[in-house]
């Protein structure tokens, strides 16, 4: 078995982005080795004969599917979360406490499923607060959405100060 399939398949199989040092150290390799390899690897699924891809997310590396077959691998891909749980996430994130009140105005009681499956996912939490709960997003939604929660944040201040 090749360091070059070793590698391909780690990252195949993670379900987070890896870096150069935690591939060596689960294929107890030498980073250099790895680095040159995984090199390798992403020139290698460059051409356009592959449908997938080594996408760099900071200094780290995940194994995707190219664009133009995204539509192709959408219909059997076993999406994660749903419209209305990405929706809710969104109404979370960008708020500074969301209550349930809020959700249940924006979406009607489509909500509660959606904030069930994002708790058990540990992308966000609920504190009670009187006769409610309050909802906020934990560090893994921002893990999960690969951003950082400064240039999230920064981002949603502009955005706000912009419709203004």
């Amino acid at each position: 078995m090749t360091i070059s399939a070793r590698i391909e398949a780690l990252l195949y199989a993670s379900e987070n982005p890896l870096s150069i040092v935690e591939i060596a150290s689960v294929l107890n390799e030498e980073h250099s080795v790895v680095r040159k390899e995984l090199l390798k690897l992403i020139k290698k699924l460059s051409e356009e004969t592959s449908g997938l891809f080594i996408a760099k997310i900071g200094n780290r590396y995940k194994l995707t599917v190219k664009k133009e077959y995204q539509d192709i691998v959408g219909p059997v891909s076993a999406s994660e979360l749903n419209r209305t749980d990405l929706k809710v996430a969104g109404i979370i994130a960008t708020r500074e406490r969301t209550i349930k009140g809020d959700l249940r105005r924006s979406l009607g009681d489509r909500y509660i499923t959606s904030v069930k499956t994002l708790k058990e996912k540990g992308l966000i939490t609920g504190k009670k607060e009187g006769n409610t709960e309050s909802f906020s997003v934990t560090p893994k939604f921002y893990k999960y959405f690969n951003v950082k929660k400064e240039e999230f944040s920064k981002q949603m201040n502009q955005a706000s100060g912009d419709l203004q």
